[in-house]
């Protein structure tokens, strides 16, 4: 499974999901879509011909869309998605929001907080 950030709204997605192996068929999608790679919420509405697209236009539910700010992870060579500040997954920066929240609420501060 590999797994990119949204040009658009900076979600995580899957490949197999969103709008990406398909992103440079120029005759399929309008010319505003062509070689962006974007979620299957941001996706295009309407083939270039105009018939309506069913597989875009709203989130998949197939996993809690996260969204963190455009252009801050890339896909590295084994389709992982990694923060481009520090290389770590982008799964990490969850847990350690996840760990300062907690210690914010239990009142346990470390030396990072």
């Amino acid at each position: 499974m590999s797994l990119y950030q949204c040009d658009k709204c900076g979600c995580v997605e899957n490949s197999a999901l969103g709008h990406y192996h398909s992103v440079n068929v120029r005759d399929l999608w309008p010319d505003e879509y062509v070689g962006k790679k974007l979620c299957s919420e941001c996706g295009p509405p309407t083939y270039r011909s105009g018939e309506v697209c069913k597989k875009f236009g709203k989130w998949h539910d197939a996993f809690e869309k996260k969204i963190y700010p455009l252009n801050s992870l890339y896909t590295d060579d084994q389709g992982n998605i990694r923060r481009k500040s520090d290389g770590k997954y982008h799964w990490e920066a969850e847990d350690e929001r996840q760990q300062h929240t907690n210690e914010s609420e239990s009142g346990i501060t470390t030396k990072n907080s």
